[in-house]
Order: C-alpha cells, then structure tokens, then sequence
C-alpha cells in the first residue's frame, strides 16, 4: 500500500509540475517575480556600491577639514588655540571633534556635539597639535531616494508586463484551445471543421491545418466519387451478366441463336469487367508506388511508335480508320514497357474517337531540351473545353454512351497520366469539337528512375499478372 500510495503521490507532484510548466499564467508570474527580484538585488548593490563610494569621497572630505582644522590651530599661539579651535569648530555642526596640543600637562579641547552612529573618524595632525573628527552620515541624502524611486519604478514595470503577458497569454489559450477543438473535431469525422486565422504564429498554424484539411477532405471526396465510380462502372456488366445468365439458366433463351446472343454478350460484359479490373490493378499498384523499379534503358520513340501502330492495324482497318506513323530515330532513357502502354491507351482512345474513314497519327520528333515527344493525332469528335480539364480523371467519361460502347474502362487517360508523370514527362491536349484532338507526351532525355552511375539495381522487377 505503501508503494502504491508512493506511486501516486509521484505521479501526482509530476501532474502539478506538468500543470505548472503548461501554464502560461504560472510562468508569466514566475518571471514577474524573478524580474522584481532580480531588480531589488540589483538595486541593493547598485545601492552598496554608491554608498561605498560615498562614504570614501565624505572621509576624504573629513580628512581634509580635519587637517585644515589642524593647520588653523597651530598656526596661532598657546593662548590662542582654544578660541581658534573654538571658532572652526561653529563650521562643523555636525561633527564630534578633539584638538589636543602640548603646552604644560597639555592641552585639550573638544565640544559637546553628539552622534548616535559613527561612520567615520580620521585623525590629522600639524606640527604639535592633533585633530579628531567624527561624524554620522545623512541617511537622507539624495541616492537613497533614486534607489526608492526605482524600485517603485521596477514595480510598477512588472504590474504593467504581468497585464500584457496574461492578456497575450489569455489569447494564446484561447487560440490554441481552439486549434485543439477544431482538430479533434476534423479527426473525429467533421470535415468541415476549420480553425480561425490571424495574423501571428498561431494564425499562420491554423492557416496550414485549414490548408490540410481542405486538402484531406477533397481527397476523402475524390476518394467517395472514385468509389461510386467503380460501383457504378461494375454495376452494368455485372447485370447485364447475371440477365443473360438468368435468360441460359430459365430457358428464355430458348433458340440456339438467342442462346449464341447472350453468350456473346455475357463473353463481352466479362471482358470489359477483366479490362476494368486489370486496369484498376495497375492503377492502384503505381499510386502505391510498388513496382518502383523501372526498367530504364535505351528506348527508340520511332520504334515503339511502329509497334504500337502494328498493334492495333488490324482493328483500325476493320473500323475502316487510317493508322499511320511518321517521324524519325530518337532515342531515350525511358522504361520501354510504360512508353507501350501510354501509346497504347493513346492509341486505342483516338481509335474509338474517329469514325469510318478518318485517320489517327503516332509522330515522333525530338524535344528542345533533348528529350523526344510523341503525339498522337486524331480525326474524330474533339473534346469540349469543359471537359479537357477533367479527362485525366479516372473513370471521367466525355461521351458515357459512346465510351461504355466502345468497351473501355474510363481508366485509360489516368493510367496515361500517371505513368508520364512516373517517367518525369508531360502531356499536353489540344482538341476542336468536331475536328479532333492531339495529345503530346514529351519525355526527358534521362528518366528520373533511371538507376545511379554506381551500378544497376538488384531489386526484382514486380511479376506482372
């Protein structure tokens, strides 16, 4: 129990020690005390020092009274040193004073001046005759009232700085009280919730947490349109599947050409569903940034841009659209691979984009900077201004009767972007409704994955599936 009892008065001088130091009021009065004092001590040896020096320069003062006084006296003869000294001494008021000299047994005189402290006494002599004075210092004198009057000026500094530290301080609980609030609010799922801004430090801070926090809450709606997206995209392949495989399984299909129909088209809404998977899947592993390891090497533009268009020859002349690539040898430090693929989601959109006797072009010519540029031009519908700004969405659709006929996944350009933003490149787009659209991708000529000087890297190349 005792332990017990020790561990809980520890914890409990710890949480007042912890109280203490948080609180800005504690250290405002913590620091106003330390100034007062620092100042009364400061004040007590700046009050020591003068004194000191004040007592030396009175004693050379008294010493050199007392040896005027000395000379005076023995200047005149015998007869005459008591009514000299006499006569000095109404110049002295405030002073104890003995004269001796010797003439018979001696001499002696002194008055009857009383002091209750003495503070200094000095001796002085001429020829035969000594001279001791003592006095008391006026503790009245002028520096003890500076010494008053600074301290009473050191308290009424302090009073004035305790008010402005414990009304800054007031507000810097108030704002960060705030702060605190709207952060728990944003984290417990308010995503409106937003700080108030000033212009000081913690002004600034809110400043970043509101920039943060719009940024989180447009990425949680991105994400929630992104989601509904997919939903939506599975949702019509899936029915239009399960109805023909109702219409198998119950008999409505009855001939051997409905049952061929809806075979087909099951086989049709599966493979837009395998195309939309696969291409989900790619997206999701590059935003994850796995597969980091590009394989950068030696990539002839001219060459991928041929194979590409020997790629899809067969479908664009069953379209009945001319393919065609044009350009010379350019050469960069790319991964091969992305290059395909961006080509490949390039070519297959211009493709579905121009009708029967239109014509889609790969070009490849060489960028100011050393790099190369590919560009894919099209004679199809166009893209409407509004929508330019939105294409690299994913699951954006221009036309979403036309794109869902045309099998893609609505993926294709975000794919596009994301692996020319990988390969350090940029796309641009430049379309007319109803004369077609170019997008350009120009890449550098070194990737920025490209592996350093100091040797390849030996990390595996992810397994594609």
């Amino acid at each position: 129990m005792r332990a017990g009892g020790a561990d809980v008065g520890t914890g409990g001088v710890s949480g007042v020690r912890r109280h203490w130091r948080s609180s800005y009021r504690r250290q405002i009065i913590v620091g106003v005390v330390l100034i007062v004092a620092a100042s009364v001590v400061g004040q007590f040896l700046v009050s020591t020092a003068i004194n000191a020096r004040v007592k030396s320069a009175e004693r050379r003062t008294l010493q050199e009274q007392a040896q005027i006084f000395a000379d005076e006296v023995a200047r005149v003869g015998d007869l005459e040193k008591r009514d000299t000294a006499k006569s000095v001494a109404r110049l002295l008021p405030d002073t104890r004073i003995v004269v001796t000299w010797p003439v018979g047994d001696g001499g002696l005189w002194y008055n009857l001046t009383q002091i209750s402290r003495q503070d200094a006494e000095v001796t002085a002599t001429s020829g035969e005759v000594e001279v001791r004075l003592a006095r008391q210092y006026n503790q009245t004198s002028a520096s003890s009232w500076v010494i008053v009057a600074v301290i009473a000026l050191v308290g009424v500094i302090a009073t004035v700085v305790y008010l402005l530290a414990e009304s800054v301080a007031r507000r810097l609980r108030q704002q960060v009280k705030g702060l605190a609030d709207t952060a728990s609010s944003f984290s417990s799922g308010d995503w409106s919730a937003r700080a108030v801004e000033s212009n000081d430090e913690l002004g600034r801070a809110a400043a970043a947490f509101n920039h943060m926090a719009d940024r989180l809450a447009e990425a949680d709606a991105s994400q929630r349109r992104f989601l509904a997206d997919v939903a939506h995209e599975l949702r019509t392949p899936v029915t239009a599947i399960d109805g023909f495989a109702a219409a198998l399984g119950d008999g409505t299909a009855a001939s051997d050409e409905d049952r061929a129909e809806a075979l087909g088209f099951i086989r049709d809404e599966a493979a837009r569903l395998r195309i939309l998977v696969s291409d989900l899947r790619d997206l999701t592993r590059w935003d994850l940034d796995e597969g980091a390891d590009a394989e950068v090497g030696d990539v002839d533009l001219a060459d991928r841009a041929e194979t590409a268009v020997a790629r899809f020859a067969a479908g664009a002349h069953d379209a009945g659209v001319t393919l065609e690539a044009r350009g010379g040898r350019v050469i960069v430090r790319s991964d091969a691979r992305h290059v395909d693929t961006i080509l490949s989601n390039l070519v297959s959109n211009a493709l579905a984009a121009t009708p029967r006797g239109g014509t889609v072009r790969v070009a490849v010519s060489a960028a100011d900077d050393g790099g190369g540029a590919l560009s894919v031009r099209d004679t199809g519908r166009g893209i409407a201004a509004e929508d330019r700004a939105r294409i690299f969405d994913r699951l954006y659709r221009v036309d979403t009767a036309r794109s869902r006929d045309d099998g893609g996944s609505g993926l294709g350009l975000a794919i596009v972007k994301r692996l020319v933003d990988r390969l350090g490149g940029v796309i641009d787009v430049e379309s007319t409704l109803g004369q077609g659209s170019v997008f350009t991708v120009t890449l550098p000529s070194e990737s920025p994955a490209d592996p350093p000087a100091a040797g390849p890297s030996t990390r595996p190349t992810p397994t594609e599936e």
